[in-house]
């Protein structure tokens, strides 16, 4: 990734989910290996970025954030085998504590020329 993308000029714009999830004390480099594994060669039509976070005062939680093309993109994500499977993997990690935010971007600015893949 190079950089933010920019919402779309379209009346739609761009989309953005974002998954908050605490995990069982001691699994988040397992999380993170399996996340890594499950996202690095996913071709899912209308993404344009997908964020691992992890929280810096409570390292057991975390968010992913991922951003879309359409909403149209996002709904057939949310319903799709793929994010099934998943969460299905993953499931082993949480505590059952999650919850998911489906939302529209409604402005973006990027500053300087860093970007996340650059950290």
């Amino acid at each position: 990734m190079t950089s933010i993308p920019e919402p779309a000029t379209g009346d739609e714009g761009m989309y953005m989910r974002i998954a908050w999830g605490r995990l069982k004390p001691g699994h988040w480099e397992a999380y993170q290996d399996a996340f890594e594994a499950a996202y690095r060669d996913a071709a899912l039509p209308g993404l344009k970025a997908r964020y691992l976070i992890q929280d810096v005062t409570q390292p057991d939680s975390g968010f992913s954030i991922s951003i879309w093309e359409t909403e149209a993109d996002l709904a057939a994500y949310d319903r799709s085998e793929f994010l099934a499977r998943h969460t299905e993997l993953m499931k082993e990690h949480f505590t059952g504590v999650f919850n998911v935010q489906r939302c529209r971007i409604a402005a973006a600015h990027q500053f300087g020329s860093a970007s996340p893949g650059d950290l």
